[in-house]
């Protein structure tokens, strides 16, 4: 009986009218595109999904041209090449702004001199928040070089100046009665008596009359009657180097940072952190020469000096510092300054001052 089971239970089956049709028309005349049917098989009429296996493979697309093999991106993805040489050409343009801006970005992460704002000085712990908090305290920080045989010179003859060095740099940077506006016979004392520098000295402290005949350009005095010194310590860093020259000479370069916490003696104004940065160059001639220190002393040939947050006005003999109380002293830096803490870069050639770096 030709009933519902009897259909189900068929083993072959007849495709539909459509399906027949469609298969005798395409005997004769196949079409040119059928989509995924291209790779299809054909069953008895009936289109079935090829396999994985038999599926052509897809094209990758990439947004790369030599890869894709054209200039122009396939229809149904975006071409990205000129938004990424414009991004290229941008940070490009930054990079190269930022190498020839360099110092006017190094003030706008850390705040440029000329806006400088106060940081306020704890007595207790004067040098917190300094860059100088790290460093160490007075005569540590001067460390010289291990001495050897140079050129004619023996170790202990090396050793012996760089020693005399060090204790120039102690004379004239950490002696508390010199610090306190004394006399700074010590520092003459270890230079070589009668050389020019010493003679010079003499002279501008018995009368301090310009910028360049002022001894804080050799020595570090605080006028006692407007400043004292907060506790017993001053931060010191920097570096020693010596070499023997075509001439035979031994020189000595040292170069070395000292910040002082300081606070008004009397007056008005508040705690503050002073700075000096000395580069200087001593020499010890051999035994033949006139210029020849006699034992126990050093010649000092050349001397750099910068003073920051020290009052640039008065030549007296003394270092004023600003007591936080910058208000017109913004602006200061002379052009070609370095920044206070940057030690590896060298002085101006002049004795100077900066009075709105922050210490």
């Amino acid at each position: 009986m030709l009933d519902e089971g009897f259909i189900r239970g068929a083993t072959a089956t007849e495709g539909s009218a459509r399906a027949r049709m469609l298969a005798a028309r395409w005997r004769e005349n196949p079409p040119e595109h059928t989509g995924f049917r291209e790779a299809a098989g054909n069953d008895g009429g009936r289109w079935t999904m090829p396999t994985r296996a038999a599926r052509p493979p897809r094209r990758r697309w990439s947004w790369r041209p030599w890869r894709r093999g054209r200039t122009a991106p396939p229809a149904q993805g975006r071409d990205r090449t000129d938004v990424t040489v414009a991004v290229c050409f941008v940070l490009a343009s930054v990079v190269l702004l930022a190498a020839y801006n360099r110092g006017a970005i190094e003030d706008w992460f850390r705040g440029s001199d000329d806006t400088v704002s106060y940081v306020p000085v704890d007595p207790a712990q004067p040098f917190k928040g300094s860059q100088s908090e790290g460093w160490a305290n007075g005569a540590d920080g001067i460390v010289p070089p291990a001495a050897a045989d140079a050129n004619g010179f023996s170790a202990d003859e090396v050793r012996a100046a760089l020693g005399l060095t060090k204790d120039l740099l102690v004379a004239g940077n950490l002696d508390r009665a010199t610090l306190n506006g004394g006399f700074p016979q010590s520092y003459l004392d270890v230079l070589a008596p009668g050389s020019d520098f010493a003679v010079r000295l003499r002279a501008d402290l018995a009368r301090p009359h310009g910028p360049h005949d002022d001894p804080v350009d050799w020595v570090t005095r605080f006028d006692p009657a407007q400043t004292r010194l907060i506790g017993p310590v001053v931060k010191v860093r920097g570096s020693m180097t010596y070499t023997v020259d075509s001439a035979g000479t031994l020189r000595i370069h040292a170069s070395y940072a000292f910040v002082y916490a300081v606070a008004p003696n009397g007056g008005a104004g508040r705690p503050d952190r002073t700075m000096v940065r000395r580069e200087l160059d001593t020499a010890v001639y051999k035994a033949s020469s006139p210029k020849r220190a006699p034992s126990g002393t050093i010649r000092l040939e050349t001397i750099n000096t910068r003073a920051y947050s020290a009052a640039c006005g008065p030549v007296d003999g003394y270092l004023h510092p600003l007591f936080g109380e910058y208000g017109d002293h913004k602006g200061s830096k002379a052009k070609g300054d370095s920044h206070p803490y940057d030690l590896d870069d060298a002085l101006p050639t002049a004795p100077g001052c900066m009075q709105g770096a922050v210490i």
